[in-house]
């Protein structure tokens, strides 16, 4: 179970890094246009890797209290690598 947890912690964490690299695209050009429709499949793969990472929260929030520094770090390093 507590693989199970981190593991859904950091399919939530790379979700987020997809969520912002398409706000990146998005707001390229300072802002949101119909030309921006082309991004909404990277950004539907980004909100489906969150959710299924959510969808049962206990075990992310049990998880989350009990990550040990090796943890924090790999998460860390998901949050800030660029694709």
């Amino acid at each position: 179970m507590e693989n199970l947890g981190i593991e859904k912690l950091k399919l939530i964490a790379d979700g987020i890094n997809d969520a912002v690299d398409v706000g990146e695209k998005v707001l390229a050009d300072g802002k949101v246009t119909t030309a921006d429709i082309f991004y909404t499949p990277d950004a539907a793969r980004a909100l489906t890797k969150i959710y299924s990472g959510v969808k049962d929260l206990r075990s992310v929030v049990a998880e989350g209290k009990d990550i040990d520094p090796a943890e924090a770090v790999e998460l860390v390093q998901i949050l800030l690598a660029k694709k």
